[in-house]
């Protein structure tokens, strides 16, 4: 799973079911193996989540890493529900939804549906977002080479659709 993100996978592609990378591990009931090196960042999402160490490649660890790296929490699929609502937990769910917060950061009133990268943070909505691409994050202060907006391109077949737009609608 590093090695595809790290050649540029795009997190937020959905199956057939309409679900992300979020639902599948959520959805996953045995842990995921590691075969690269440790990865500190899933011991700070243990920390965050005030999971044990044993819960280090649980399915909710993996969804945040994949979070951190652009996948979408707030995705619905075909039955309209999101990774979060895959979560029994209600204090994990609140915990998941402030580290992943779906909100514009400027005005805090809208959904945020533009995307910059390289870190692939969603932060800004589109009323929110200037005309010219801000220079950096105003999550986390990369400076930004380019942007999308999670409102794509319309298709005439249902399944290129799912696959040409990002989830999120």
């Amino acid at each position: 799973m590093q090695r595809l993100i790290a050649r540029g996978a795009n997190v937020n592609v959905v199956e057939h079911g309409g679900n992300n990378c979020l639902h599948l591990a959520l959805k996953r009931e045995n842990n995921f193996h590691s075969e690269v090196e440790h990865m500190t960042m899933l011991d700070q999402y243990l920390k965050d989540l005030k999971l044990g160490k044993k819960q280090r490649y649980s399915g909710v660890v993996v969804a945040c890493y994949l979070a951190h790296h652009g996948a979408n929490f707030y995705c619905k699929n075909k039955i309209g529900r999101t990774p979060l609502d895959l979560i029994e937990k209600e204090n994990l769910k609140k915990t998941l939804k402030t580290l992943f917060s779906p909100q514009c950061v400027f005005c805090e009133d809208e959904v945020a549906t533009e995307t910059f990268f390289p870190c692939k943070h969603l932060s800004l909505c589109k009323k929110c977002c200037p005309p010219k691409i801000p220079k950096q994050c105003l999550k986390c202060g990369q400076n930004i080479t380019s942007k999308n907006s999670l409102e794509g391109p319309k298709w005439s077949k249902p399944e290129i659709q799912m696959l040409a737009e990002p989830p999120g609608e």
